[in-house]
């Protein structure tokens, strides 16, 4: 199989089998089928766990090609699933509420002193298992 590089120095590149393999649609259906799965009992474990429940975070799955390894006419198989906050941060360097919900975060007094260690919700860890 001449068109085939099965172990040459280009084996990761669009003509390898892994990339053949990978983007054949009865794959693609199957990665975004899990994705979808994951990212409903991410969110089923958000809403179970989460004891002040704002509406404001959620579970989002998006499904796109990888940017240059798609072959023109293969269908998108990459699948992402995100805990999203609209809450960006702090000046004291909190990345964010999403971060702070999924692997736990520090209560801070009025004067910055740390007060306790508030544990993450691993919604999207769990999911993933």
């Amino acid at each position: 199989m001449p068109d085939i590089d099965w172990y040459g120095p280009e084996s990761g590149g669009p003509r390898s089998t892994g990339a053949r393999v990978s983007y054949t649609l009865p794959v693609a259906k199957a990665v975004r089928a899990k994705a979808l799965l994951i990212g409903a009992k991410a969110a089923m474990l958000l809403d179970a766990r989460a004891m002040r429940r704002t509406d404001d975070s959620h579970i989002e799955t998006r499904h796109w090609p990888t940017p240059g390894k798609r072959p023109e006419t293969g269908p998108n198989i990459d699948s992402h699933i995100y805990l999203t906050d609209p809450w960006p941060g702090n000046e004291k360097g909190f990345k964010g509420a999403a971060q702070g919900i999924e692997n736990g975060h520090w209560q801070v007094g009025q004067d910055g002193e740390r007060i306790r260690w508030v544990k993450g919700l691993h919604v999207l860890r769990d999911a993933a298992k």
